[in-house]
């Protein structure tokens, strides 16, 4: 079909050429004119042109994709070493998670320890120091007791003195009874020098007053007192009491 199409041109052109070549001849022929040539005119050049109409694209088949089995291998491997070096990087931290909390729950657990240990040693130290402060201060009180009743013994020396100088000089008076007692407050120097006598409790007998009262100005000095210590001084003979109750009178 294409062959035929190809030829109809052609011979059509070939046909109109022929036809129009005859009609010229026909219309001036006159056998009475002598032959002369004639010069056509060329109006027409005709020329066979073989048509050939254009082979339509071939349109390209779509080849079926073709499936390159050693690159999906190697890619299948990569992929599977890709999961191996995630799964293995994953192991790894939880590992290392592991280890970390491991370490760090031992570390405060040491942590924890040492704050006890430190805080029963505190607590040792605390009740060491209570406890050597309380025998510091039981051994204060005992010195101190010792020293009182070494005070207490060294005053009680010196007022068997003073005593017995008060006795020198009294001088009882008739109307004194056993039974009578008067108390005195003297006041005394470092010096011994009496400075004042009073009568703090009377017996009742303004005689038997006055004569203790007197005895003691007639000492007027005690140098037994310029002898102590002056801590036993102050704290004993500074204000001195005596008490005047004679068991050797009458009743």
């Amino acid at each position: 079909m294409l062959q035929i199409r190809t030829y109809i041109i052609p011979v059509l052109v070939s046909l109109l050429i022929h036809a129009g070549v005859l009609a010229l001849l026909g219309f001036n022929w006159n056998p009475q004119n002598p032959t002369r040539k004639i010069e056509r005119p060329n109006f027409v050049k005709a020329q066979l042109v073989e048509l050939k109409e254009k082979a339509p694209k071939k349109v390209a088949k779509k080849q079926p994709k073709k499936v390159d089995l050693t690159k999906r291998r190697l890619e299948q491997q990569r992929q599977k070493k890709l999961a191996e070096q995630k799964k293995q990087a994953a192991l790894k931290k939880k590992q290392e998670d592991a280890k970390r909390k491991t370490e760090e729950e031992r570390k405060r657990k040491e942590a924890l320890a040492k704050k006890e240990a430190e805080a029963r040693a505190r607590e040792q130290e605390l009740q060491r120091l209570q406890m050597q402060q309380e025998l510091e201060q039981a051994i204060a009180e005992e010195e101190q007791l010792l020293a009182e009743v070494e005070f207490e013994n060294e005053a009680q020396s010196y007022v068997s003195a003073i005593t017995q100088r008060i006795e020198q000089n009294w001088s009882r008076p008739p109307s004194a009874r056993t039974g009578m007692q008067c108390e005195l407050l003297i006041q005394l120097v470092p010096t011994g020098q009496v400075v004042e006598v009073n009568i703090i409790k009377s017996s009742g007998n303004p005689a038997f007053d006055r004569s203790a009262e007197q005895a003691v100005k007639k000492v007027d000095r005690f140098p037994e007192i310029r002898e102590m210590p002056p801590e036993v001084f102050e704290r004993y003979y500074r204000k001195l009491r005596l008490v005047f109750n004679p068991q050797d009178l009458r009743q």
